[in-house]
């Protein structure tokens, strides 16, 4: 029985070695005409990826095999084998049928930087889905969940002790962004944030609870350059404009703290930079920098990949690694995404953030984490409804785990540092137009 195996393994690997020896150009070219006229687009890449792979390489090849991913909708893999046969021969960009599905594949390939330097055909019937520019309005409101009772009550045999913590959240804002040509790119915004706070104080046996706002206004920018076909670098810029009169310990009068307001101002800044690398289905990037959140230095290092498995928005992921270090120590942020498609206008996406995020700086969004209390988880899903070339609506819903800490003061000098989980659930939205 053995030797029986061993002789059908021998036979089947003798049958594939000369198929592959009888793998010459003129059967590579007949096969991959008659799979052309026939619409047999997995026997045509097939029989491409092996003449590849047997060193056969040329003009009608690659754009047959461009075409063929293209019917696939792998846009991201046609526009290679398509752009490779204009390379092999510059006469193809005569070619109208050739130009117009090497534009429509870097438009749905997320490559809208190459689409300008390659313009649909004048011949064309197509209207072009490129657009150059789009502007966003989003907003956003959330409200804390989850706070013990337990954790809120201050203990009634103590000198002082105070707990504050974050009830709600709103937040309104704009984005606009305009390809001004091939290589650059620029993205602006402003977002103001609110943040409604309560702040619960015991001095001896008397409790006084205060709510106070914070807002923030922020400002980014993000400009984008692309180098060639494969290479783009995106600067961030964050400025952030934080004011509040939170209430506090403002002065002490024989022995007993005097509470009241106090103003306070803040600015902080981001400056980060990404790099980015085409790889066919994949984008990789690298990222790093520096920010002044709550006067102290921040420093971030980190990685991500776009990975589109099928070459276009059917389904796609984004994976990030950053490593955040301020005050000494070194935190790792991990970040998963995960969208697609499910009917022709909804796709949905779904993913989270997890490590220590306050201060912590998404380079990407030229956003950062600037909170005051701490945050080591945020979920979220995100739908997406699409109505033609044109328009977006979005709605996400967030879930955060936050922490914030009760400080207690005793007659007898000790003092007691309690963490207090909590969580808070967020509702966003906006609208999102091209042209």
């Amino acid at each position: 029985m053995r030797i029986k195996l061993i002789l059908l393994f021998l036979l089947i690997s003798g049958v594939s070695l000369y198929g592959q020896t009888k793998l010459d150009f003129k059967t590579v070219d007949s096969k991959t005409y008659s799979y052309y006229q026939n619409a047999q687009w997995d026997s045509l890449i097939d029989i491409g990826k092996q003449a590849h792979r047997n060193g056969i390489d040329y003009y009608y090849l690659n754009y047959r095999i461009g075409v063929a991913y293209f019917y696939k909708k792998n846009y991201r893999k046609a526009a290679v084998y398509l752009q490779e046969a204009i390379n092999q021969n510059q006469q193809a960009l005569q070619d109208g049928y050739l130009v117009e599905l090497l534009h429509l594949s870097y438009v749905y390939g997320q490559r809208s930087d190459l689409a300008m330097d390659v313009s649909l055909p004048d011949s064309s019937n197509t209207t072009d889905p490129l657009t150059k520019s789009q502007i966003s309005v989003l907003f956003g409101q959330g409200q804390f969940l989850n706070v013990l009772n337990s954790d809120i009550q201050l203990p009634t045999t103590i000198e002082y002790a105070e707990l504050r913590y974050q009830k709600y959240m709103m937040y309104i804002g704009f984005d606009v962004q305009h390809r001004f040509s091939s290589s650059f790119n620029l993205e602006a915004g402003y977002v103001n944030m609110r943040f409604m706070n309560e702040g619960i104080f015991q001095q001896d046996s008397i409790v006084e609870n205060e709510y106070y706002d914070f807002y923030q206004n922020n400002f980014f920018f993000l400009p984008e350059f692309s180098l060639g076909k494969y290479w783009q670098i995106r600067p961030a810029l964050s400025v952030s404009i934080s004011k509040g009169s939170p209430y506090a310990i403002i002065d002490t009068i024989n022995g007993s703290k005097v509470f009241g307001t106090w103003d306070y101002h803040q600015l902080n800044a981001m400056l980060g930079l990404n790099v980015y690398r085409h790889i066919k289905n994949v984008k990789i990037g690298l990222n790093m920098g520096i920010s002044n959140y709550h006067k102290r230095p921040q420093i971030q290092f980190g990685g991500n990949a776009t990975y589109y498995p099928f070459g276009n928005l059917n389904l796609y992921t984004y994976t990030a690694l950053s490593l955040k270090m301020e005050d000494g120590n070194k935190d790792l942020i991990f970040q998963q995404m995960i969208g697609f498609k499910t009917t022709s206008i909804l796709w949905i996406e779904l993913g989270g953030i997890f490590g220590k995020l306050k201060n912590y700086s998404d380079y990407s969004l030229a956003y950062g984490y600037n909170i005051p209390d701490d945050l080591s988880t945020k979920l979220y899903a995100k739908l997406i409804l699409v109505f033609g070339n044109n328009i977006n609506l979005f709605f996400e819903g967030q879930y955060l785990i936050k922490q914030t800490r009760r400080h207690e003061y005793y007659i007898n000098g000790d003092f007691v540092d309690t963490k207090i989980n909590y969580s808070q659930r967020n509702i966003t939205g906006g609208l999102l137009w091209k042209f």
